[in-house]
């Protein structure tokens, strides 16, 4: 038996929004084909409770790249996706699968 224990201070992840654990597969998976084409090199996930934020870097040390954003939509179940090109938004949609063809084709268009 497991006994929970809430401390002061913490909240609930219930009323959090977080990638589902499918979502997350989907989108390390066009990541890491990405990092194979050499497109880039490191990742990170922040969750502030009503966003989630997946950011993609070419480099460790600059800004983000890319970034796939989920959030609520008016604190209703419907929940959208965006993808943002150096904090602009490229693409908008309920579907994360058009969101990650569009990151694919990204690289891509934006190769000198």
């Amino acid at each position: 038996m497991v006994n929970l224990i809430t401390l002061k201070g913490s909240r609930h992840t219930s009323h959090k929004l977080l990638f589902s654990k499918t979502e997350l597969t989907k989108i390390l998976n066009a990541y890491s084909n990405g990092v194979i084409k050499d497109h880039w090199r490191d990742y990170a996930i922040d969750q502030t409770g009503k966003i989630s934020i997946f950011s993609i870097f070419k480099n460790s040390r600059e800004k983000a790249t890319f970034c796939i954003t989920k959030r609520r939509e008016n604190n209703k179940k419907l929940e959208r996706f965006s993808l943002e090109y150096r904090l602009r938004t490229v693409e908008v949609s309920s579907n994360l699968d058009k969101i990650l063809k569009r990151l694919e084709n990204m690289p891509k268009l934006l190769k000198n």
